[in-house]
């Protein structure tokens, strides 16, 4: 059954900050950034975002825990990047170039839509509604308006945890290679 992303999350707009962002080793907020989202590496390490000095606390673009983060520009062959926000911090914010999906657990998993979005069905779906030239961008109606293919929960639970799996796997076999491209550099070093 396919059905309006509207249907499945509240679609809200990431903060528009004037000027640039500074990090700030003070500061009261952490920002997601579009280079922070990676849909192998939930966000959740808090260290790793820029910090900000934050006194708008009335805005919707503090992130919450399940939080899909998607960017609102990509291109032709990128797409346009998805991740997760994992974390249980209430100071973590959300910027323009972001659209924040909070979603209705009771009809989809966010893990779930996580993993449609990037999919090759996904990011085609997504595709069809960018505008512009060579960067392209998708408005907040026309994200709303995306027709998401739901399975049952149960479905959804199994294939999320089929998807998992595979990353670990997949993470697995990366460190291996590394490994053994390291043995063969230590050997090769010894030989000379």
């Amino acid at each position: 059954m396919y059905l309006k992303l509207s249907h499945l999350t509240q679609v809200i707009s990431g903060y528009s900050f004037r000027g640039s962002i500074d990090d700030l080793p003070n500061g009261t907020h952490r920002v997601i950034l579009v280079r922070d989202l990676n849909i192998l590496n939930p966000i959740d390490d808090y260290t790793d975002l820029l910090l900000v000095n934050f006194e708008n606390t009335n805005t919707d673009a503090i992130v919450k825990p399940s939080d899909i983060l998607l960017s609102t520009r990509g291109t032709d062959t990128a797409g346009l990047k998805v991740g997760i926000y994992n974390g249980t911090k209430d100071n973590v914010i959300a910027t323009s170039s972001l659209f924040i999906l909070r979603v209705n657990k009771i009809k989809i998993l966010p893990e779930y839509l996580l993993f449609y979005l990037n999919s090759r069905r996904g990011q085609n779906a997504l595709k069809n509604i960018m505008s512009g030239a060579t960067v392209k961008t998708i408005s907040k109606k026309e994200i709303a308006d995306i027709q998401i293919l739901v399975p049952p929960i149960k479905e959804q639970t199994l294939l999320v945890g089929t998807l998992s799996n595979m990353e670990k796997q997949t993470k697995l076999l990366q460190t291996k290679i590394q490994l053994l491209n390291l043995l063969i550099e230590n050997i090769l070093s010894k030989t000379q």
